[in-house]
């Protein structure tokens, strides 16, 4: 999977036929989007997210950024995105949706998080930041020129341990969380080979967390969740050799590119190798062995092979 990452972006400085340039010049780019915040200011902030959920053609991941909340209320355009994401099948704000699953081995968490002024010298710096007069719940001051920063800090604190609240309520899922989970999207009707998948992204996320110093348990173990059987049958239809002799035909050998298409064919229809195999050869994997062709293909897991090429894919 590959995904495209903005942030930053500030869409609100563009006028509408800018936005839509730049958003139709991601298009194609990527399977995903993950914007990480700063995509407008409150008062534009809808507009741009509907302008970018109906131009691009991928799903979009967001969290929101200080600037997102500016002329407004973190609370109430936290509110007004959520309702209006509702029941969209493109946007996701991740502050409200768990770990997402992107592949069978990979999933996404986000929040807005914040700075939260426990480190640092709030006390003692004479830096104003706008925020402290564009968002409403950090618009506190003792008189017209300084900041009321005991109450600061508070609400700093307050919207920082929200967001750590938020990750370690995933860190603190159990296992019969999962377990209900898993038997819940059975009775929805999905299939066993989605439901092993959700359950992989969940387990994924827990094993990377106890890379980075997470000490319980990973609540989605084998020991503790068993993933309903799936068939490991792959659902890929073979070709037909007269389809097969049809797409290796599709090519021209005339042109350099042509003649490189047909190798690249020739070799994947008469070796089987994967695709990943095949963009991992080089020029010195191409042997002889007495009157034989071979290639040296490097599988997973570092081991090699050795397959006899016929002669069309020489």
């Amino acid at each position: 999977m590959h995904l495209a990452w903005a942030t930053d972006i500030h869409l609100n400085f563009l006028s509408r036929r800018e936005r839509q340039r730049f958003l139709e010049s991601i298009n194609g780019q990527a399977d995903a989007l993950v914007v990480t915040g700063d995509i407008a200011e409150s008062n534009s902030l809808g507009e741009i997210l509907r302008q970018i959920r109906d131009t691009l053609t991928m799903p979009i991941y967001f969290v929101l950024g200080n600037h997102d909340f500016y002329r407004g209320s973190i609370a109430d355009t936290r509110a007004a995105v959520a309702k209006m994401i509702r029941g969209s099948d493109k946007l996701t704000y991740l502050n409200q949706a768990g770990a997402v699953e992107l592949t069978p081995n990979t999933c996404l968490v986000g929040h807005d998080g914040w700075a939260d002024g426990r480190l640092g010298d709030l006390d003692g710096t004479d830096v104003i930041l706008n925020d402290f007069l564009l968002i409403d719940e950090l618009r506190h001051w003792r008189d017209r020129h300084a900041l009321d920063k005991p109450v600061l800090r508070t609400i700093l604190q307050k919207l920082g341990d929200a967001a750590a609240e938020y990750l370690d309520r995933l860190a603190t899922l159990r296992p019969g969380h999962v377990s209900a989970w898993r038997d819940e999207l059975q009775r929805q009707g999905l299939s066993n080979a989605t439901v092993r998948r959700k359950l992989t992204a969940i387990r994924s996320l827990f094993s990377y967390l106890q890379i980075y110093g997470y000490t319980g348990e990973n609540p989605d173990h084998g020991k503790f969740i068993a993933a309903p059987a799936a068939s490991r049958d792959g659902k890929t239809v073979g070709l037909s050799p007269r389809a097969c002799r049809q797409l290796l035909e599709a090519r021209s050998a005339d042109t350099p590119a042509g003649i490189r298409d047909r190798a690249i064919l020739g070799v994947l229809a008469y070796s089987a190798c994967r695709v990943g195999e095949l963009v991992r050869l080089t020029v010195g994997d191409f042997k002889t062995s007495g009157e034989h062709r071979v290639l040296c293909i490097h599988g997973k897991g570092g081991k090699e092979r050795i397959v006899p090429l016929h002669l069309e894919a020489v």
